[in-house]
């Protein structure tokens, strides 16, 4: 009705992604998603956050979900942020998926920091948000990483600050 062409998750919840066998069990639950919503015209997609970015019993679980979900049922909205913080590296993912990820939300970091020991609690990242800037203002290479994502076949470039303090001067920055 409103012209939407994507549903995106925006994370799994804590307790429910403990295990690897939850992380599958989730690919296989995207990829049904994902053929209803392709059924009803639009498109599926899983946004990142900075969990399951870390190997686990010899396998990253982002990686995981990647490789068991269709690519004709489900996309990627990658996180260029949270994917830095949760200790991934958002170039290599668009070299090593393309066409995979086919929204990327744009923001920068004030700086690099070490990745928290633990990711996987939501409470982690709430103390990385003050690390959050607006696009253009901080470290990560803005000009590689869109490249990245256009060669990868990224389609929508999405800016996105959270908690920014006076969104409209930060949409106006960003933009520029």
């Amino acid at each position: 009705v409103v012209g939407a062409r994507y549903v995106v998750l925006p994370s799994i919840p804590e307790d429910e992604r403990a295990t690897l066998d939850d992380y599958k069990r989730f690919a296989d639950e995207f990829n049904q998603i994902g053929a209803n919503a392709v059924a009803e015209g639009i498109r599926f997609a899983y946004h990142n956050h900075g969990y399951g970015l870390r190997e686990t019993a010899g396998v990253v679980p982002f990686q995981l979900i990647l490789e068991r979900t269709d690519p004709a049922l489900v996309d990627m909205q990658l996180d260029i942020y949270w994917n830095t913080a949760g200790g991934g590296d958002p170039i290599e993912y668009l070299r090593n998926y393309p066409g995979r990820f086919r929204l990327m939300h744009i923001k920068d970091m004030l700086q690099r920091f070490p990745v928290p020991d633990d990711m996987n609690n939501p409470q982690a990242w709430m103390a990385l948000f003050q690390h959050i800037s607006d696009a253009g203002s901080g470290v990560l290479d803005l000009t590689a990483l869109v490249s990245a994502g256009i060669k990868s076949g990224v389609q929508h470039f999405l800016l996105e600050r959270d908690l920014a303090p006076n969104p409209v001067e930060t949409l106006r920055k960003s933009y520029e």
